[in-house]
């Protein structure tokens, strides 16, 4: 899957885990929505564009996206580590992450902050 570029996974209820094959495309762009069963989404070293993740009520973990530019949340209740995302420069969180984001959030922002130096900040947005 060299070519794949981006990718729209879209009411997966079946879907528990990523291929790891994933981890080895030039994705710019992952979608995931409706993908209730899923549990982390990690190790995509090349992803480089945006994640969307939304409707996915069991997942916990965001983690190793170093080049991840922008990070849409949507009703993922259950979402408690979200980290290794060096590239990462603008958050997008709905009304319903607010809660549990403060749990990573802080984390995020240091980790930007050691990459890139206090001029580029992390901007956290609401996905209305």
């Amino acid at each position: 899957m060299p070519c794949l570029r981006r990718l729209d996974l879209w009411d997966c209820p079946k879907l528990r885990a990523l291929p790891p094959q994933l981890g080895q495309t030039n994705l710019k762009e992952l979608l995931i929505r409706y993908t209730s069963c899923l549990k982390t989404v990690e190790d995509l070293p090349f992803l480089s564009g945006l994640l969307l993740v939304e409707r996915c009520e069991d997942l916990e973990r965001i983690s190793n996206l170093p080049q991840v530019r922008e990070l849409f949340l949507n009703y993922c209740p259950n979402l408690r580590h979200v980290e290794e995302l060096g590239g990462l420069e603008q958050l997008w969180l709905d009304e319903g992450m607010h809660e549990i984001s403060h749990q990573w959030v802080p984390g995020l922002q240091e980790q930007h902050c050691k990459l890139h130096g206090d001029e580029h900040e992390l901007v956290v947005n609401d996905w209305l």
